[in-house]
């Protein structure tokens, strides 16, 4: 008899790397664009190990199974 599987939404994170090019008056002004949210984030490359699950939240989540 095959097992019942159920869909589990696991949190995960990563960094990613890049480079913006930015049109500035100054390097200050250059810096206020880049952490502005409303800039849009360049491509990227991830970080080396970087990758990690969120077990707070999955016990969070799975209370009963993430005991076992």
């Amino acid at each position: 008899m095959k097992k019942k599987t159920r869909v589990y939404r696991i949190p995960v994170g990563w960094e990613m790397y890049g480079w913006m090019e930015i049109e500035a008056i100054s390097l200050k002004h250059a810096i206020q664009i880049a952490e502005n949210v409303e800039t849009p984030l360049p491509d990227g490359h991830y970080v080396d190990a970087s990758f990690n699950l969120d077990e707070q939240i999955i016990e969070a989540l799975y209370p009963k199974e993430a005991q076992r």
